[in-house]
């Protein structure tokens, strides 16, 4: 593998992990405020450390994003295509998709990093992230098809809705949940952010498998490309990392968290539950920048 596909998919990936973060940040905020209750505190500080690095990180990745699709469409090396990538960025429609990306980020990114977010900035915060990830869903594979495309449109919701997951579950694990514990007993705050992590976590996953199956129906073109081809492989690591994470989903939903509020705790087993769904929620992520590196089956 050389260095431009690893620069493509590690930018990928690390662009698809700060809109979960950042989503994540901004939900956390959203459902605390909901609850009755304005993160305060220990927990301002993380919420504020972890949007910092988060908007940062989307920042430079979307940057380097942009760098690398300049050195594969233009069959140039890394340093080749720095001088190029200016042009790329005016002349073409992924350029410009590019930088109305950038753009977006850093418009979400400034408003979480200079606001305490009341709920109408929340839902402002929302829509700006929603809005790039349909320009970064544009220049993917499901964007192949136009504006108006249900590639497009399934692609946008699979990213979104898998960014509400990954991001929701890892706020909560290493940000939220361990301000709850520190200060045990948990309250009735904590109890209606966990509702509302669980509510919107299986609604995310229902859509997730549903938009996941479009996109294999279109992209795979028959069932043996799923054992036959690195797509289909990368394809199926991507679901068991996805698969696993549904069961312990699933049983912090019926068993974790409704022992957690019988005993007004938030108990260290299952946050350890909610981390370790996180670890693997980040691999289905760099599974999914491995695919869009790749050339879909039903496309050869």
């Amino acid at each position: 593998m050389d260095a431009t596909t690893l620069l493509q998919i590690g930018s990928a990936a690390a662009v698809n992990a700060s809109l979960s973060a950042l989503l994540g940040c901004v939900l956390a905020r959203w459902w605390l405020l909901r609850a009755g209750a304005r993160p305060q505190g220990g927990l301002l500080v993380h919420l504020r450390t972890w949007e910092r690095f988060a908007a940062g990180l989307g920042l430079v990745s979307q940057g380097l994003a942009m760098w690398a699709a300049a050195a594969v469409m233009m069959g140039h090396t890394l340093p080749e295509a720095a001088a190029m990538l200016p042009t790329m960025l005016v002349k073409t429609s992924y350029g410009r998709a590019g930088v109305l990306a950038f753009v977006l980020l850093a418009c979400a990114s400034f408003m979480v990093w200079r606001s305490r977010l009341t709920a109408g900035q929340c839902v402002a915060a929302l829509a700006l992230l929603a809005l790039f990830a349909l320009a970064r869903a544009s220049v993917s594979h499901g964007g192949e098809g136009g504006l108006l495309s249900l590639g497009l449109a399934t692609e946008w919701l699979h990213l979104i809705l898998i960014a509400l997951w990954v991001g929701g579950v890892a706020i909560a694990a290493w940000c939220v949940l361990p301000a709850a514990q520190a200060t045990a007993p948990a309250n009735a705050v904590f109890h209606r952010y966990l509702e509302s992590l669980s509510f919107a976590a299986t609604i995310a996953l229902g859509g997730i498998v549903v938009t996941g199956l479009v996109n294999a129906w279109q992209r795979l073109g028959v069932p043996i490309h799923l054992v036959d081809t690195g797509y289909g492989v990368t394809l199926i690591v991507k679901l068991v990392c996805v698969g696993a994470a549904a069961g312990l989903g699933g049983y912090n939903k019926l068993i974790g968290f409704p022992t957690l509020i019988r005993h007004d705790s938030a108990s260290a087993k299952v946050i350890a539950i909610l981390r370790l769904e996180s670890v693997l929620l980040l691999g289905a992520l760099v599974a999914a920048a491995v695919l869009t590196s790749q050339q879909p089956p039903a496309a050869m």
